[in-house]
């Protein structure tokens, strides 16, 4: 009764479990939706960390890799993505 995948694809990040949180939105502004992947815990860096996926390279490429100033956040913590300023 579901569709066919519209795309199935292997990205550049650590396999998923409950340590990330996953998001969509068009973070460049190029009107294709960009796969935001939240780090929370067992990072790198010691920090929450955001990883963005360019939609536009089907997720093979990143436009943004960053630890965050939070430190590493648990799996009942929630996240949203909005542009407070516009920008």
């Amino acid at each position: 009764m579901y569709p066919p995948f519209f795309l199935q694809k292997a990205t550049l990040l650590d396999q998923a479990n409950l340590s990330w949180d996953f998001k969509f939105a068009d973070w460049d502004r190029d009107n294709i939706p960009d796969l935001i992947g939240i780090s929370k815990f067992r990072t790198k860096s010691g920090k929450t960390e955001i990883h963005i996926l360019s939609g536009a390279s089907n997720f093979q490429k990143f436009i943004l890799q960053q630890a965050t100033a939070l430190p590493e956040s648990y799996p009942y913590w929630q996240f949203n993505i909005i542009d407070w300023n516009g920008d």
